[in-house]
């Protein structure tokens, strides 16, 4: 009973999401950004952003995701959520902020709308399934790609977004 009140206590919580939440619905069971999220007992509401990348390894079976807002104030603040299998500490999370080179890097990349799958892929041991979506002044992109190429734009922007200052 006690794991029930848990579960009604998540569903309540994802309801009494944001307006910005509101206007573009989210759900547990099909959003994979939510669904980890939840694992790691965050709201809905840390699952959206301006960029959205959600990783999976197809055979070891981790998965991340990666949120990033920009703020009112124009600084960037991420928000990282692991499963990591095999570790004592399944579930990985942490928030920080971008340095200002690293924002400035950001907005030129989502500028420039070079934000595609790379030609060709890669082949590699375990693929990563890389689904990223922006939502950058007005234009929406979605793209996908098996996250093995090391000098793809996808790349560049999981690296900028994934290491800290």
């Amino acid at each position: 009973m006690r794991w029930a009140g848990f579960g009604l206590g998540l569903i309540a919580g994802a309801m009494m999401a944001s307006s910005a939440i509101a206007q573009s619905p989210v759900d547990i069971n099909t959003d994979p950004h939510v669904a980890l999220r939840s694992r790691a007992l965050l709201p809905a509401s840390s699952a959206q952003g301006e960029v959205r990348i959600h990783t999976m390894a197809v055979y070891l079976g981790g998965q991340a995701s990666i949120v990033a807002r920009r703020r009112g104030d124009a600084r960037w603040s991420v928000s990282k959520v692991e499963l990591i299998p095999g570790s004592r500490r399944k579930i990985w999370t942490s928030t920080y902020r971008l340095s200002r080179e690293r924002a400035i890097a950001l907005e030129a990349l989502l500028d420039s709308g070079d934000l595609q799958a790379p030609a060709s892929e890669e082949p590699c041991l375990d693929p990563v399934g890389m689904y990223v979506e922006t939502d950058w002044k007005g234009t929406k992109a979605n793209v996908s790609s098996n996250g093995c190429e090391t000098d793809s734009v996808l790349d560049q922007l999981w690296r900028l977004l994934s290491a800290r200052d």
